[in-house]
């Protein structure tokens, strides 16, 4: 092991927040610190005229927002000011913004008429079998007919509601030059301030959130700039460790994007998965794997991603935004009351990109490109998805970083108020983890191979910090973390004032969910394969009913709270203890 403070690596990754957009107007004390200041920087409503008028960064933003901004690679490109081989010049972000709230964002090409060819092929070709093989393919086609056509339906279905969901609002676009004020943000700004905020930490694509995940566990998102919905094949982070003698762990709370990597629950691997509400469990037992990475919900009434969309609306009681600071106090507590497992572990904050909130600085130009893409491996999942479903592109050679997204890195062994000016980007998890736990592994690409580490952070100090040096956010974890965190054998009597509410309205299911409900789609179908040698249920919507009513949706499964696919939810979860009780 290459630093023996470090036995534990967590990391949580939010949705879409840029870096001024959060901390731009931090109340920093350090003088390195590149705080904002109002009016010091601004954009054109329209790029394209010198005399347009300049809406300057101010930080009065709340919680809410009107729409979703954009993120698709070519609205990044407009954002950033990208022209040619050009330098970014950061000038796109009002009119980006209004052209999406108006309603004239590109949507992706939805080819019916492959879609319906292929439906009418497969019923010809089970028709013609039937005539063939008898009673019992006569039996069967219909029900594989039905599976296929509704399997196919309910993409359209998506991406039906997707189009029906479009806003249009107009004068909207300066909005996006709002960012918050440190009162809004007490937790991820206590925490950046007590220990190391890092201030150019870059997402690895100029794009959305599916090649940015894919990047913080493969280091390449296998070509794609944009959302290409399916399972991938790359080798990840998990995989190395594994080859080097470490373990991993992923929780998460409802779906996870990190199902797009099929490999990672094939067989006993499925045992490494586990419902986020085990996380503090495990930290008090001193039961971390060196790797865990953690995925927040990213939809339905309890979605805590701080996803833009999710707060697109406001909420009567929580914003999703205000439930992601309690997501991360939560963390940060369940590791500071355990001093001996805190000492030991190094917590990264980070978010997957930036989400099309404005941002002043540049992304670096000349980074090294992941792999050739004629080497890039496309399951057959994408090439049949993107053969129905497609979006206009533009060519990319992945020399160039996507915006700065907020990263904060804590341990006790950090210095309060540090301010990390190296250059990063998401493939610096892979490269730290590769030179914590893996020292001898070879990079997963050209990127990871040339990412900077952040481990060197923990050497500042001979001792660790401990007691009143730490700062105490157990009072942001919300009522619920509280109860959940009850001493085992003292059950929790919460009080009338911190009985749960939901609110009334989470507003309308942002794009990156409706992206995840597809990838459960394919979920349900490979955990209905597997739920034979997993010895737990398949899903089922009576699964989906069960969860709803709080039953358990498979031998020993924790139960999930009701939200999107919760069927598949559940069945996961069942078969992950399955895995683990087959494994002692």
């Amino acid at each position: 092991m290459a630093d023996r403070r470090i036995e534990h690596v967590v990391v949580l990754m939010l949705e879409n927040r840029s870096f001024d957009n959060l901390l731009g107007f931090l109340d920093h004390p350090r003088p390195e610190f590149p705080r904002l200041i109002a009016g010091a920087y601004s954009n054109p409503v329209d790029p394209a005229d010198p005399t347009s008028r300049q809406v300057p960064v101010s930080a009065d933003a709340g919680y809410s927002l009107p729409v979703d901004p954009p993120h698709s690679h070519k609205s990044a490109l407009e954002q950033l000011g990208v022209r040619g081989l050009g330098e970014p010049r950061m000038n796109g972000f009002v009119s980006a913004y209004e052209r999406k709230a108006s309603g004239h964002e590109e949507r992706p090409i939805i080819h019916w008429w492959r879609l319906g060819g292929l439906v009418l092929v497969i019923a010809a070709l089970l028709a013609g079998l039937t005539a063939k093989l008898g009673g019992f393919v006569r039996r069967l086609w219909p029900v594989v007919f039905l599976g296929t056509a509704g399997g196919l339906g309910s993409v359209l279905r998506k991406q039906r509601n997707k189009v029906n969901h479009v806003s249009v609002v107009t004068g909207v676009g300066p909005q996006i030059m709002r960012c918050l004020a440190p009162d809004k943000i007490p937790v991820l700004g206590t925490l950046a301030r007590e220990f190391a905020v890092c201030t150019r930490w870059h997402s690895s694509v100029p794009g959305e959130t599916w090649p940015n995940r894919n990047f913080v566990h493969a280091a390449t998102s296998d070509g794609s700039v944009d959302i290409e919905i399916g399972l991938y094949e790359s080798t990840t982070i998990f995989e190395r460790l594994e080859r080097s003698g470490a373990d991993w762990r992923i929780y998460h709370d409802g779906r996870a994007h990190v199902w797009a990597f099929a490999d990672l629950w094939h067989g006993p691997r499925m045992g490494n998965w586990f419902d986020f509400k085990e996380f503090a469990r495990h930290v008090d037992a001193d039961d971390l794997a060196a790797y865990s990475f953690i995925e927040p919900n990213h939809a339905g009434p309890k979605s805590n991603s701080q996803h833009p969309g999710n707060n697109v609306r406001p909420q009567p009681d929580s914003t999703d935004f205000e439930r992601g600071e309690q997501l991360v106090a939560s963390i940060y507590e369940s590791l500071r009351r355990n001093p001996a497992v805190f000492e030991k572990t190094l917590f990264l904050i980070t978010y997957d990109e930036y989400g099309g909130l404005f941002d002043h600085v540049a992304p670096p130009r000349r980074v090294p490109a992941p792999a050739p893409l004629r080497k890039s491996r496309v399951s057959p999942t994408r090439r049949f998805v993107s053969f129905f479903i497609e979006r206009e592109t533009v060519v990319f050679d992945f020399r160039m970083l996507g915006g700065r997204v907020p990263t904060i890195i804590v341990s006790p062994w950090i210095e309060a108020e540090t301010v990390d000016d190296q250059l990063y980007d998401h493939t610096s998890v892979i490269a730290t983890l590769r030179a914590v736990f893996a020292p001898n592994s070879a990079p997963l690409t050209r990127r990871d191979a040339a990412a900077n580490t952040f481990h060197h952070l923990v050497r500042e100090r001979s001792q660790p910090r401990r007691g009143d040096e730490l700062p105490d956010l157990s009072d942001r974890v919300g009522p619920e973390r509280r109860r959940e965190r009850e001493v085992v054998g003292a059950p929790p009597v919460p009080d009338a004032e911190e009985a749960p509410t939901e609110p009334a309205d989470a507003g309308p299911e942002d794009e990156f969910s409706r992206q995840l409900s597809v990838l459960a789609d394919r979920m349900r179908v490979e955990l209905a394969r597997q739920a034979p040698a997993a010895g737990a249920a398949a899903p089922t919507r009576s699964a989906e009913s069960a969860a709803r009513r709080g039953a358990p949706a498979g031998p020993g499964a924790p139960t999930p709270p009701p939200g999107p696919d919760s069927d598949v939810v559940a069945a996961f979860l069942a078969q992950a203890e399955a895995r683990r009780a087959e494994a002692g």
